[in-house]
């Protein structure tokens, strides 16, 4: 069962955080329960997720780890998505918005190739080579520097 941790007062509000590592440590005290204990995986959606990530997990001292998921952009504007792609070619996507735009399944199947392609860039960069952690039986922290719609979180 996921638990969305929130700040209220951050809503609507923009230039909260000094930067990134003061987001991380701002996070970290809304996590205080979870410092030390052995069962916390925090998994770090890179680039911007990375930064407040190594914060939280520093400050909390739990194990930290990446995962690539990303956005499949609308073509014409890359800001936005109708879908989110995993590492393991899980695809997401919001019907309701492909049909509000209209998007043609030629379209949409480009823009999930095209975010697949970085996607396999991403995972040669952050993990090599490396194995997934083991998440069985484990509380995961997912964090990440913002979301436009929440789709990629789906």
């Amino acid at each position: 069962m996921a638990r969305i941790v929130e700040e209220p007062a951050y809503r609507e509000r923009t230039f909260i955080f000094q930067d990134r590592f003061h987001a991380g440590k701002l996070l970290a005290e809304k996590l205080r329960k979870y410092a030390g204990k052995g069962n916390v995986v925090l998994l770090a959606v890179p680039a911007g997720g990375v930064p407040v990530g190594y914060i939280v997990a520093k400050e909390l001292d739990v194990m930290m780890d990446v995962v690539i998921v990303r956005k499949v952009q609308i073509p014409w504007n890359t800001e936005a998505g109708f879908g989110a792609l995993t590492w393991d070619s899980e695809t997401v996507l919001n019907d309701l918005l492909i049909r509000h735009l209209g998007l043609a399944d030629k379209v949409i199947e480009e823009s999930i190739s095209k975010t697949r392609k970085i996607i396999l860039e991403r995972l040669r960069i952050f993990r090599g080579d490396k194995p997934f952690s083991d998440l069985g039986g484990k509380i995961v922290m997912l964090v990440d520097d913002g979301l436009a719609s929440g789709f990629t979180a789906s």
